[in-house]
């Protein structure tokens, strides 16, 4: 995200998005109030937190960091 965050945040990607995420694709996420384009760092069956917001939206069809 265009902030300057310390740490990386968890996801839910939703079952229209499974085959769509990736590591280094754009994406677009619920951010307190706002909508924020972020970037997947990578992907983990489960999350250490209970609950995780759902992914929005993903912005590229392929990788945009390697």
């Amino acid at each position: 995200m265009p902030l300057p965050l310390k740490t990386t945040f968890h996801y839910r990607i939703p079952a229209k998005l499974q085959t769509q995420a990736a590591p280094g694709k754009r994406v677009m996420v619920p951010f307190g109030p706002r909508h924020l384009m972020g970037t997947i760092v990578g992907l983990a069956d489960s999350s250490p937190f209970g609950k995780t917001k759902t992914l929005e939206s993903t912005l590229d069809e392929d990788p945009v960091l390697r």
